[in-house]
C-alpha cells in the first residue's frame, strides 16, 4: 500500500486491500500503523479508534489507515514510518500485540 501512496487514487488502494485482507488482518495492520505513528510522537496525530464489529468494520479501518497515512504525508515524515511488509500467504494471520481495533 505504501508503494501506492500518491501514485494511485485511494479509493483504489483501499480497495485492493479490502479485496486481498480479510477484516482481521485490516484490524491488525491498522493496529500496527497507529503504533508507529504514535511512536513518532507527532503534536496532532490522528487518535486510534476502535471499532464494533459491523458488516462496515473493514471500510472503517481501512479508512482510519489511509486518514493517518495522509496526516503523516502532510506532515512530510513518511520517511519516519518502518518499512511495513505482509507475511505469508493471504488469509494468514499473525498475533500482534497492540490493540485498538
Amino acid at each position: 500500500m505504501m508503494t501506492k501512496y500518491g501514485k494511485m487514487p485511494v479509493d483504489n488502494i483501499k480497495a485492493v486491500m479490502a479485496t486481498f485482507y480479510d477484516g482481521g488482518e485490516i484490524a491488525d495492520a491498522k493496529d500496527v500503523v497507529f503504533k508507529s505513528v504514535n511512536d513518532l510522537k507527532v503534536n496532532g496525530a490522528p487518535r486510534c479508534v476502535s471499532r464494533r464489529k459491523s458488516d462496515d468494520k473493514a471500510k472503517l479501518d481501512l479508512d482510519d489507515i489511509m486518514g493517518v497515512v495522509n496526516f503523516v504525508d502532510e506532515q512530510q515524515m513518511m520517511e519516519s514510518l518502518p518499512v511495513f511488509v505482509t507475511g505469508g500467504q493471504p488469509g494468514a494471520r499473525a498475533t500482534i500485540e497492540v490493540g485498538c481495533s
